[in-house]
């Protein structure tokens, strides 16, 4: 069976796709930008939330946009526009500030047909049955997709994908499954199954033990989205040498297969963060890759 069936089939049958009928709940018009809060449909029955930021002075008709997944936090959409604690966390912010539109969607374990954390899981379990929540993790980032295309100001070949900690899964396998996903930065998200809570419920479950049984990894999904652009950023909590030895295996798998694996690694001795260092030259290497500066492709300290 092909890879990307393989995978497919082992996330789930997939809702099937509705109307987005986008509502705006409010607008603020802020220094530099603009924070609007949306409502819009996942699948039959269920909407979910999402901050849009817009640069108030676009550079172009055309800008190019993110989806940026927030972290683990209460706070969820609040945090990446700069509402929350964490200020290396304002990832989507950062990234308006740089001429992006960006679409920050709550993950569905903070209100999942009015369920959180494991009531939601228990929900997509009788709505969806099958569908593991990585699984619907991914639908959602596909439906953030769905939005910034419907968008006459989005440049439709510099979508990225932008996430932290648990965002940084969602991250990871939205690049690989989603093709309009043009480049992507994960921080901190366990890049490796043995590096993170894979096996927890709202992730894979129990799917887990599968990949383990036919050693698979998730260099398969880093595959997936070759040779489109990934950036793991690793501070030795969740990502740290392993990471590489996953890119690694991508790469060299790549090359028998006669791919291009446009994975690199960015490694930093911060922790579970983002530092703001790091995240501007993050940043600096996201815009390279969509050909957004001059001089190619990034060649900062600690990326190979």
């Amino acid at each position: 069976m092909h890879l990307r069936e393989r995978w497919l089939r082992l996330l789930g049958p997939m809702p099937q796709r509705v109307p987005l009928e986008v509502e705006v709940q409010s607008i603020e018009e802020q220094p530099d930008h603009r924070r609007v809060l949306l409502i819009y449909a996942t699948e039959k029955d269920a909407r979910t939330e999402a901050y849009l930021l817009e640069p108030l002075e676009p550079k172009a008709e055309r800008l190019p946009a993110a989806v940026v997944f927030h972290a683990t936090t209460d706070a969820h959409i609040r945090q990446p526009v700069g509402l929350a604690s964490a200020p290396t966390r304002h990832l989507g912010l950062a990234l308006v500030r740089r001429g992006f539109v960006v679409l920050c969607p709550k993950c569905f374990i903070y209100g999942y047909r009015g369920k959180t954390w494991l009531d939601a899981v228990a929900e997509l379990e009788l709505v969806a049955p099958g569908l593991c929540g990585m699984g619907k993790m991914l639908w959602d980032g596909m439906r953030a997709v769905d939005v910034l295309m419907e968008r006459g100001d989005v440049l439709p070949g510099a979508i990225a994908a932008v996430g932290h900690s648990l965002g940084a899964k969602e991250t990871l396998y939205l690049a690989a499954f989603d093709e309009r996903v043009c480049a992507a930065v994960a921080s901190e998200g366990g890049i490796a199954l043995g590096s993170s809570n894979w096996d927890a419920s709202w992730y894979l479950g129990e799917r887990v033990e599968i990949l383990r049984r036919e050693r698979r990894d998730h260099d398969d999904l880093l595959l997936l989205g070759a040779p489109r652009p990934f950036l793991i950023v690793g501070g030795g909590s969740a990502d740290g040498p392993l990471a590489r030895e996953l890119a690694d295996r991508a790469r060299q798998r790549a090359r028998e297969w006669g791919l291009e694996c446009r994975c690199e690694v960015m490694l930093h001795e911060a922790g579970h963060d983002f530092p703001e260092t790091v995240r501007e030259q993050a940043f600096d290497w996201l815009e390279n890759q969509l050909g957004l500066r001059a001089g190619g492709h990034s060649a900062f300290s600690r990326i190979r």
